[in-house]
Parts: C-alpha cells; sequence; structure tokens
C-alpha cells in the first residue's frame, strides 16, 4: 500500500486519534471495536492499519499523547518565572486547563486504570519521567530554602495525588466550580503544607 499524501495523512492519523479517545473515554479498550472508530473518524479499516500495528496499538498512542501533553504542561510551568511557590500554582492552573481542554483524554487514562489495563500499557512508567521532574523541582525548592525540608518523591506524590483526584471528582460532579476558584484554592491549600516557615 503506498503512503497517502501530506495534509491527508495527517489529518485521518489525527480523527482516527481522537475518534478513537473519544470512544475509549466513554466505552473503555475491552469494548471498543475497531470498526467503531473507523467510522467515527470516516476513515477506511484499512487506513487504521497503515497508522497502526493493531487497536492495542492505537489505544497506547491515545496514552503516550496525553502522558507527552501532561509532560509538556508540566515543563512548561515549572519553568516559568517566579519563585517556587509560584511555578507550583502556575502547575495546578496548567493542569486545570488541560484537564478542562482535553476531558476524553483524563477519562481515558482513569480508564486504564480502573479497568486494570495499567500495568499492559506501562502506565505508571510512562507516568515515570512527569514525577522524576517534580521530585527535582521539590528537592531544589527545598536547597533554595523556600520548601520546608521534605522527602522530595513524597512531596512530589503528595503534590500530585490530589490534582488526579481532583479529575475524577470532576468527571463525576461536572463543572460546579470555575477553573480559576479551584486554581486558587487548591493552590492555597496544597502549598502552604510545603512552604518554609
Amino acid at each position: 500500500m503506498g503512503r497517502p499524501a501530506g495534509t491527508a495523512t495527517f489529518e485521518a492519523r489525527e480523527r482516527l486519534l481522537r475518534a478513537a479517545e473519544k470512544l475509549f473515554a466513554e466505552k473503555g479498550f475491552a469494548a471498543t471495536a475497531v470498526h467503531e472508530i473507523t467510522n467515527a473518524a470516516g476513515v477506511n479499516r484499512a487506513l487504521l492499519y497503515y497508522y497502526f500495528e493493531d487497536k492495542h496499538s492505537l489505544y497506547a498512542a491515545v496514552i503516550d499523547e496525553g502522558i507527552a501533553q501532561f509532560i509538556r504542561m508540566l515543563d512548561g510551568t515549572l519553568a516559568s518565572p517566579g519563585s517556587y511557590v509560584d511555578r507550583l500554582a502556575a502547575f495546578v492552573r496548567g493542569y486545570l486547563d488541560l484537564t478542562w481542554s482535553h476531558p476524553d483524554m483524563c477519562r481515558v487514562m482513569d480508564r486504564c486504570h480502573l479497568d486494570g489495563h495499567q500495568e499492559e500499557f506501562r502506565l505508571l512508567e510512562k507516568f515515570a519521567a512527569g514525577m522524576a521532574r517534580l521530585e527535582g523541582f521539590f528537592r531544589d525548592g527545598v536547597a533554595a530554602g523556600e520548601f520546608r525540608a521534605v522527602d522530595p518523591a513524597i512531596a512530589a506524590r503528595s503534590f500530585i495525588g490530589p490534582m488526579f483526584m481532583l479529575t475524577r471528582w470532576r468527571m463525576a460532579e461536572g463543572e460546579r466550580f470555575s477553573r480559576e476558584t479551584l486554581a486558587q484554592e487548591i493552590a492555597a491549600q496544597l502549598l502552604d503544607g510545603f512552604r518554609a516557615k
């Protein structure tokens, strides 16, 4: 089979990813059929197999894309101007912006875990790079005297854990609070526990 040309190539692959993301979010990996994805994307089955080896590799691509978005947001916010506390507050805002703008991706990640596929798709291993960056950030913040003497590995998990739970809570309750209200409240509540006195 010849390679599809230029922009059409990118657009077809993107349509497949977006259709798969939506269906995997709604139904989970096991319950989503390949023909449902191709129908929703408006492409034939052969095109799916041109870009992806199978449904498993398509699911992995959706997850990898979501993790890449998370790590880009993490790197961008933790490298932003300001104090360590300011940058953690920027991370909270960035995380909320990411989850608000990609709700299906959040559901895919959540379902991957809840449906018992996290080991199969190496979810924790793929998030490890982001966790290592967050640990390093806490280590540097302690060294700079902005954070109290905390274990960076525990601090990173203590900080990120409520953020992940917030995503699950929002999926259940909907948009009860605005992004800005949540960003201000969560940053204030979480950061006061890390700030040096």
